[in-house]
Formats: C-alpha cells, sequence, structure tokens
C-alpha cells in the first residue's frame, strides 16, 4: 500500500537558490502544498560555508516553527524511502553521493555532522517500514546524532499544524538533523553574523516561516543594518513586537 512522505524542513533547504537545491525542491516537492508545522528547533551549529554563523538544527526544549512540504512521489516500502532519504541528504550536503548521513565505516565518528531521521505516524501497518529502514540505517553504518536515535528514527513528537490542528497528510517524514555545539544566546547568533555576514540565512528563514523562540533577541541585537535590505522579514519582525509577540 503507497504511503505518503513529507520533508520536515528547518532552513535553507526550503529557499536556497543553489541549483542542487532549486532541482530537488522543483523534482521532488510539492512546494504548493507546504504546511506550518511547531518543531523543537534554534540555532545551534556553527557552520563551515556560512562563516561560523550559526543554523538550525533540533534540540529536545526548543520551541519553534517549520515547514512540512509533502514529496511527489509515494512511498511503497523501503526501497521508496530510501530513495527519498539519499536525495535528502545529498541536496542537504550539496554532493553527488548519497547516502543517509555524513559518514559510513571509513570515516570519523567524531567528526559527524549530520544524518537524515524518520518519523513514523502511530499505526501497526507501517512496522515493516519501521524494521527495513532501521536495518538499512545499521547496514549503512550512519553515526545518529542530536535526536536521531540509533535506529535512525527523529526522537522528537509527530508534528502538529501551527494552529494546533493533527498533521494528516503524511505517513512517513523526513528530516536531516545536525550536530549541536553548545547552546548560544540570541546575542552570540545574531554577533557571529554581524561579524561575518550570511545574515540573509537569518531573514530569509524568517521569511519563509522558519522560527526559534530566539528571533526576538536576534532582531533585536541585529535590528538597524538592514532595515532597507530586508523589507518583507523586516514586517514581520515589527509586527511582532507591535504585538507583544517578538
Amino acid at each position: 500500500m503507497p504511503m505518503r512522505c513529507g520533508i520536515l524542513i528547518i532552513g535553507s533547504l526550503l529557499w536556497d537558490p543553489n541549483k542542487i537545491r532549486s532541482d530537488w525542491r522543483d523534482s521532488r516537492l510539492r512546494m504548493d502544498e507546504k504546511i506550518p508545522v511547531s518543531a523543537p528547533i534554534c540555532y545551534g551549529r556553527p557552520s563551515s560555508t556560512r562563516g561560523k554563523t550559526y543554523t538550525m538544527i533540533f534540540r529536545e526544549d526548543a520551541i519553534g516553527k517549520a515547514v512540512l512540504v509533502p514529496c511527489k512521489k509515494d512511498i511503497d516500502g523501503v526501497p521508496g524511502l530510501l530513495d527519498e532519504a539519499r536525495e535528502l541528504w545529498a541536496t542537504e550536503g550539496l554532493v553527488k553521493k548519497k547516502p543517509i548521513g555524513s559518514h559510513t565505516k571509513d570515516t570519523d565518528p567524531q567528526k559527524a555532522w549530520g544524518c537524515v531521521g524518520v518519523l513514523f505516524r502511530k499505526g501497526d501497518d507501517l512496522n515493516d517500514l519501521k524494521e527495513g529502514w532501521t536495518k538499512k540505517f545499521h547496514e549503512s553504518r550512519t553515526v545518529n546524532v542530536s535526536l536521531v536515535s540509533k535506529d535512525g528514527i527523529l526522537s522528537i513528537a509527530w508534528p502538529k499544524k501551527v494552529d494546533g490542528s493533527e498533521l494528516t497528510e503524511a505517513d512517513v517524514i523526513l528530516a536531516t538533523a545536525n550536530k549541536p555545539e553548545g547552546q548560544p544566546t540570541a546575542e552570540q547568533i545574531a554577533d557571529a553574523w554581524l561579524g561575518a555576514g550570511h545574515e540573509e540565512y537569518f531573514f530569509n528563514n524568517v521569511s519563509h516561516g522558519i522560527r526559534t523562540a530566539e528571533d526576538g533577541g536576534i532582531w533585536k541585537r541585529l535590528q538597524r543594518p538592514w532595515l532597507r535590505r530586508y523589507p518583507e522579514a523586516v514586517k514581520t519582525l515589527q509586527q511582532e513586537a507591535g504585538k507583544g509577540t517578538a
């Protein structure tokens, strides 16, 4: 029986214009059906490609908003799920090889920075798929990180829509999780952008509905330099501040 798969996106995969990522979105995702959902996310990993500024991670005690995007193709078993996972990981890492994480038996586990994790909706009809995924995750020697278990399962609750209603548009959810490095404050996060640039990561996240509990503090620290360069994100943040929700 075909099952519906969705991608839980918590950062630049949703908006990055890089051709690899835009081609992935166009070919594999139903972008016009994206769904805002609650997710435990925050800024928590320095990015080597963004001047050591902070990118998004899952964290158990975090509160935020992400986006669930349905895949164009239903999956009909473990091969279909693995195909989506490999395409996701390749797009995340901008690489040609398509494992389901950053590491194999020939690499150093201490250098692991991320992998793909899976969420399954409740139901006995998904037991075989879950067992098959776990077997392949073990065989791949992928190093689990952050909130991904040793079986490749993302250790968060099934997301709810931001209005509090149940998410029923997917049977299986894939997401990439990155290894956290410390727990920076909003001021430290903003200062990293002020010092190195790449502030477009924050403003594009805001514009596309990817939010964290630290956004108000980050914005308070950043504010003036980019008022004119990011009018849409600025408008959203100013409106929230006026309502006392920032």
